[in-house]
């Protein structure tokens, strides 16, 4: 077992057993449940999902018994107590306390049990090729791509969040990783699903409300 960087991921992700158990730890989340649509589209069938109310993951004894039980063979672990701003810099004791709970239990349990290969999600960056993107700029993409015709008023008293996250993602490169969705194709194309799956649905559930009361 061992945490999953470079060469390990491709092992992961090259894995030709199907039906290899693979636990996701945090497959509500953004990243967990891409990485659960990705298994799924590549064929991957046994997929084990716990909600944090089926299994506590900062509970050492739960985690122990989950995996005595069911006996992943590959551990990604997304899971994480998050929060914006405000509430990280409210409370940063109580999210680093349950979110090394969550790691050290994780990946205790996965080195007793045996686990083959565990890929661990620290944190999320950026990777634009040495392109920065501001804040200013970003939101008058989403006005853009809205069609949102008013105008942007900046709110300096709210707390405020990293000032510059440019990486350096050079290695990425040289292993033949490009970006393939512009940063306004892919706020279009959220946009898009937004207003197909989130708008259409509640317009078709007070359609269906009002023949109801009819």
């Amino acid at each position: 077992m061992a945490d999953a960087t470079g060469s390990e991921i491709n092992q992961v992700r090259l894995c030709r057993k199907k039906t290899a158990k693979i636990f996701v730890a945090g497959h509500r989340g953004l990243v967990g449940s891409a990485i659960v649509r990705k298994l799924q589209e590549s064929g991957f069938t046994n997929l084990l999902l716990k909600t944090h109310s089926e299994l506590d993951l900062t509970n050492q004894s739960d985690v122990k018994s989950f995996f005595a039980t069911e006996k992943p063979a590959y551990v990604i672990l997304a899971a994480a107590k998050v929060g914006g701003s405000h509430a990280n810099n409210t409370y940063p004791a109580d999210f680093i306390s349950v979110n090394l709970q969550i790691q050290t239990n994780v990946i205790h349990s996965a080195y007793t049990h045996g686990v083959k290969k565990l890929l661990f999600l620290g944190s999320s960056f950026p990777l634009r090729f040495g392109v920065e993107v501001t804040i200013k700029e970003l939101a008058e993409l989403v006005k853009e791509v809205v069609g949102f015709e008013g105008k942007l008023v900046w709110d300096c008293s709210k707390p405020d969040g990293t000032p510059r996250k440019l990486m350096e993602s050079s290695k990425l490169a040289a292993l033949g990783w490009t970006p393939k969705v512009s940063i306004r194709d892919g706020l279009r194309q959220t946009y898009e699903w937004y207003l197909e799956n989130v708008v259409q649905r509640k317009q078709l559930k007070k359609i269906i409300q009002v023949i109801a009361f009819i």
